[in-house]
């Protein structure tokens, strides 16, 4: 008597069957009495319904037909020998087979599943990386405002020195002097921060014609060139009387439709690219405004 008839057997027992016979009669009741424990969830699912029934074994690597004769035999094998069980996945798809063959069955929901556990633990950390980009542009123009309120406070308190009390000092000029360009000169950086949501100031057409850009994009920029090019154009905006920046002035909206539409937009690296259009149109407005700096008449 084979151990496998003997196996066959010791599982008739265990699952009250009658242990006698053929090992082929063995395996015709265990197959009947698999199929009668699994009518009941079958029932349940609906009359008729099917399920897919899945072995998988190993077998060695050889020729094309010689694989096809193992994985036979394997599977055959597999079949007869093999404890087989009942299984579903999230999807509500039921599965038989043994062991192994389910671990395959279920896989794909279980891959499923982490795609899309992977695909929300992505759009969390975009979206934690914006929030973190936008707190530190917060930062940045809390920490460069100050100085520039910091020298109107100095000229106001200087200015009193030498208007009220007649005692300036060296310093005293310095600050005047420091105070009266930032309060009458371009400061993209602080202006922005007066259209934050925490601020009342909704003009935006009015900081637009003199920084070229909306706030927004203003209080993400980092690089100094750009910030001090912006400054500029908003001083020659408003000096009066204007020197000579008609040609300035038409450069400088060459210079910001190149610094928004190329590559992603408002990208700062044209800084250090000799060859991109938005450096040439950025030393074109510098260029220019140096050229006609106090000189009336001399940029037509």
């Amino acid at each position: 008597m084979s151990s496998k008839h003997r196996r066959l057997q010791r599982e008739c027992k265990e699952k009250g069957l009658s242990a006698g016979g053929k090992t082929k009669d063995l395996i015709k009741r265990l197959e009947s009495k698999m199929r009668e424990d699994s009518a009941g969830p079958a029932e349940t699912v609906g009359e008729g319904a099917e399920c897919a029934a899945i072995l998988v074994t190993e077998t060695a690597i050889a020729e094309e037909e010689m694989m096809k004769g193992l994985a036979k035999e394997a599977l055959e094998v597999a079949l007869n020998e093999d404890d087989l069980c009942v299984d579903g996945d999230n999807n509500g798809n039921m599965f038989v087979g043994n062991k192994v063959g389910l671990r395959y069955a279920v896989s794909p929901a279980k891959v499923a599943k982490l795609e899309q556990k992977s695909k929300q633990l992505k759009e969390k950390i975009h979206d934690l990386k914006s929030d973190t980009a936008l707190l530190e542009g917060r930062v940045r123009l809390l920490s460069l405002s100050p100085q520039s309120h910091n020298s109107v406070r100095h000229r106001y308190i200087s200015t009193y020195n030498r208007d009220i009390r007649r005692t300036p000092t060296d310093t005293d000029f310095k600050f005047i002097q420091l105070g009266n360009q930032e309060a009458h000169g371009g400061d993209a950086v602080a202006d922005c921060l007066l259209y934050t949501e925490t601020n009342p100031r909704d003009d935006f057409a009015s900081f637009i014609e003199l920084y070229g850009l909306h706030p927004d994009v203003v209080g993400r920029l980092k690089l100094l060139q750009t910030l001090n090019l912006l400054n500029l154009h908003a001083t020659a905006r408003t000096s009066n009387p204007q020197p000579c920046h008609d040609h300035f002035f038409s450069l400088f909206p060459v210079f910001i439709t190149q610094f928004a539409t190329k590559g992603r937009g408002f990208m700062e690296g044209y800084i250090e690219d000799q060859f991109s259009v938005v450096n040439h149109a950025y030393w074109a407005c510098f260029k220019c405004y140096d050229s006609v700096a106090g000189e009336v008449g001399a940029c037509h």
